[in-house]
């Protein structure tokens, strides 16, 4: 039995609730972004013109966030781009220039309520190893699927608050994946109890987290040479200060 096509107000609400707050509060499209909104945005077995897609997804997160977008179309189209390629996606027109048929799930006919929750299942955190005490985890302003990482042994933080002290030894580090277990557990197998996770941020490029936080510890003179290069003597208010002043996170 074919789903009957739902009203644009149907639509709306239900991006509402698909759509991750992190995505949603940015002023700025990624892959991300683009995952979830093509599904609301386009009408599958659709022919349509590359920017009338880019203009089409931009109203669409504009409608829902109340933000202006602050990229250019030409921006939105690069990242459109590997969208474009995938073959189970699009299907490029031969007739018409920069014509794109989308062949993808689609909101527009109420498939939402059957695809887009299996879809929605990959912006979602991932579950914590229970053997790990997080502190906090925070979103970067765009978001991703990378993380920048804080951890310290228990019993440095322990110290420094028998001798009063706000600062203690921990770990800067950043993984390519929203899940730093993994990382954690490679240096845990050389110390006998848990560490403690005071930080994750999840973010895109988290490269530039991570030297962001090194250079301005290191000029603090902060860093710990002799543990290693990521070691330095912080806290985890210091360091959100820090990414917060470089608009790295709200």
């Amino acid at each position: 039995m074919t789903e009957k096509k739902i009203s644009k107000n149907k639509l709306i609400a239900l991006l509402k609730k698909d759509y991750p707050e992190y995505l949603s509060k940015k002023e700025t499209l990624n892959r991300d972004n683009l995952k979830i909104l093509i599904p609301y945005a386009l009408e599958s077995k659709k022919l349509y013109v590359r920017k009338d897609i880019v203009q089409t997804i931009i109203a669409l997160h504009e409608k829902i966030s109340g933000k202006m977008i602050t990229d250019t179309h030409s921006k939105v189209a690069r990242t459109l781009k590997s969208f474009l390629t995938d073959e189970t996606k699009f299907s490029k027109s031969e007739n018409i220039f920069g014509g794109w048929t989308y062949l993808g799930p689609s909101a527009l006919k109420g498939e939402s309520l059957i695809n887009l929750k299996t879809l929605k299942k990959s912006f979602q955190k991932p579950n914590r190893l229970l053997k790990y005490k997080v502190l906090k985890e925070v979103e970067a302003k765009e978001g991703g699927d990378e993380s920048m990482y804080v951890w310290w042994h228990p019993e440095t933080e322990e110290l420094a608050a028998l001798k009063k002290e706000k600062i203690w030894a921990m770990k800067i580090g950043m993984h390519t994946s929203r899940s730093v277990d993994k990382r954690v557990d490679e240096y845990k197998t050389s110390i006998p109890y848990k560490p403690t996770i005071g930080l994750i941020v999840y973010c895109k490029k988290s490269r530039i987290l991570e030297r962001t936080v090194h250079n301005n510890l290191t000029n603090r003179k902060r860093k710990i040479g002799e543990v290693g290069t990521e070691w330095y003597l912080s806290n985890v208010t210091e360091i959100e200060a820090i990414l917060r002043f470089n608009e790295l996170i709200e």
